[in-house]
């Protein structure tokens, strides 16, 4: 699984909360399956690691060392991102953003091709970021989950405490 996680201004104040629920889906993962996580902010779109890291606690060590001091910046090329996570081959990519992705579509099919499913959760949920991530999710047999601040807020109240 490779998880992009959107840094641009578009995100904004959800990025934190972003952040934090890719913390807890590696969490949730055995430690035979493996990860990596993408962030793209203005600054350019940066790779956790070159190999694949393992999910569990030591997975959630090295995503909050990664993303230790990240914050939202500018435009980021977010669909450039996705097409780094789909070339990895990953069976699943999560796009975590308060935007949509240029040419969705397009995305979409390079991902079908590649037998990449695509899930999007959609930051803030916005209409038109829903509508983008569901034309990027729904064709690769993803899905979408489009989460407002409350939402997200709500759920992290529920969650055990990260460390």
């Amino acid at each position: 699984m490779v998880y992009v996680l959107d840094g641009g201004s578009g995100t904004g104040g959800l990025f934190d909360l972003g952040a934090a629920v890719v913390r807890h889906s590696v969490r949730g993962l055995e430690a035979r399956d493996r990860f990596n996580v993408i962030f793209v902010s203005e600054e350019g779109i940066e790779q956790m690691g070159e190999a694949w890291a393992a999910g569990g606690q030591p997975g959630d060590r090295k995503i909050k060392a990664f993303l230790a001091g990240k914050a939202t910046v500018g435009a980021s090329d977010l669909a450039g991102a996705v097409a780094q996570a789909i070339a990895a081959s990953p069976r699943t990519v999560v796009v975590l953003a308060g935007k949509a992705p240029h040419e969705p579509a397009a995305l979409a099919r390079k991902a079908k091709e590649a037998g990449v499913r695509v899930c999007g959760v959609s930051l803030g949920a916005y209409a038109d970021v829903d509508e983008a991530m569901k034309r990027l999710a729904e064709p690769t047999d993803g899905w979408l989950r489009s989460l407002t601040k409350d939402q997200l807020l709500g759920w992290l109240e529920e969650a055990p405490p990260l460390p």
